[in-house]
């Protein structure tokens, strides 16, 4: 019985003495083939919709948004696919420049998705849990907000413009925005 005890005993201490695991990643397996459709570069682009070009061609390559919304030079269009408000999003704000010789053209200033089939090239995608965006991404917690009714927070990497929109249930990303590295005002610009 004593033989026993020690045994399990050991056991117990060994358990103990293992390291903790690290952080699961949950990353996309292989990025190398993924179409520039499908890849999502930081301060950059989404797919093909990229910062600073003009948002009203978006109307002619996806067709009229499923929702938009505009006020005093700004303009933000969202488009669901197969036009369910309950499937995934892709939201866009863009910005008119007053007094600038383009002041007609609205310039894409963020660009928001929702779908896990946009992935970085590091892998990441909405569904990765926060603790895995953390080894690719200096993260600052920016802002709180819901989405349909669930708490969200958005944690973003200002210098490279990519921000994450994290469930605070279960601590996984929900919605993954891109804008230009340094521009805090449109990190922090709510889509949903």
């Amino acid at each position: 019985m004593m033989k026993y005890c020690v045994i399990l005993l050991t056991m117990i201490w060994l358990a103990g003495c293992t390291p903790p695991d690290k952080p699961k990643v949950e990353l996309a397996e292989s990025t190398n083939n993924l179409p520039d459709s499908l890849l999502i570069k930081p301060g950059e682009s989404i797919g093909n919709i990229k910062l600073r070009s003009d948002m009203e061609k978006l109307t002619t390559q996806y067709g009229k948004p499923d929702e938009s919304d505009a006020a005093m030079g700004s303009v933000a269009y969202t488009w669901y696919i197969r036009h369910d408000t309950a499937a995934y999003r892709t939201s866009v704000y863009g910005h008119r420049n007053f007094g600038a010789a383009d002041e007609d053209v609205l310039h894409i200033k963020k660009v928001l998705v929702t779908s896990p089939l946009y992935v970085t090239s590091d892998g990441i995608h909405t569904g990765t849990d926060k603790d895995s965006l953390g080894l690719f991404y200096q993260l600052a917690d920016s802002s709180r907000h819901s989405v349909k009714g669930r708490a969200v927070n958005l944690f973003a990497d200002i210098n490279k413009g990519i921000a994450f929109d994290v469930d605070v249930l279960t601590n996984k990303c929900i919605g993954i925005s891109i804008f230009k590295p340094g521009d805090i005002s449109a990190a922090n610009i709510n889509l949903y």
